[in-house]
């Protein structure tokens, strides 16, 4: 699954294949390419700057600018507040990143994301470690994405997780697809089976 995230991102090249997005074949180089055609990627491990604001973090790289060049705070800070307020957010956008839990910082990775205007938006296992409650507002978050019109690809290894948020799920074991599933009518079990047949082979 790294992989493939890696290659649809742009920082690994595939060697195989093709992958085709919004109606025509892309070949991302890199993930500054891959955010430019509409990916977004958000890891488990949180990868934004812990020592630097929400603010800073949502607009690290696209910060707006004043008339003499330098960086309009005010205005960014503006931006943050807005974003975090229509994503029912809950946070100071001038306090560090690191002021907030492992949960909180995630979804300011997602709110990133949106922000950037991602077409599609890859979790990869968004709610390992969390607790309960901060799974579900993640989980409204990404309903909220969703209902806006954007595609959310989701990999998890929570199985509860995958049949209650997803519309289709895909197998996949030791680098190869072994099935696609309808959400609807998927189980635990049916699931287990493609994996355990793959091993058994």
């Amino acid at each position: 699954k790294s992989t493939l995230v890696k290659v649809l991102t742009g920082v690994y090249h595939k060697t195989n294949g093709q992958i085709n997005f919004d109606g025509k074949t892309i070949e991302p180089t890199t993930p500054l390419a891959s955010q430019k055609m509409g990916i977004s990627t958000v890891y488990q491990e949180v990868n934004l700057c812990p020592n630097l604001s929400v603010a800073e973090n949502l607009y690290i790289g696209r910060e707006p600018l004043t008339k003499i060049g330098t960086v309009n705070r005010k205005e960014m800070n503006k931006r943050a507040a807005t974003l975090m307020k229509e994503l029912d957010l809950d946070v100071d956008v001038t306090r560090n990143l690191e002021e907030y839990s492992l949960a909180l910082q995630q979804m300011i990775a997602i709110a990133r994301a949106v922000d950037m205007d991602c077409k599609v938006l890859i979790l990869d296992e968004p709610t390992r470690g969390i607790d309960v409650g901060a799974k579900y507002n993640i989980y409204c978050l990404v309903n909220k994405m969703v209902a806006s019109g954007k595609s959310v690809i989701m990999i998890s290894s929570e199985m509860p997780e995958l049949l209650g948020m997803c519309d289709r799920i895909y197998v996949m074991n030791e680098g190869k697809m072994l099935a696609e599933l309808d959400a609807k009518t998927a189980t635990q079990e049916s699931i287990m089976s493609y994996i355990i047949r793959s091993t058994v082979k």
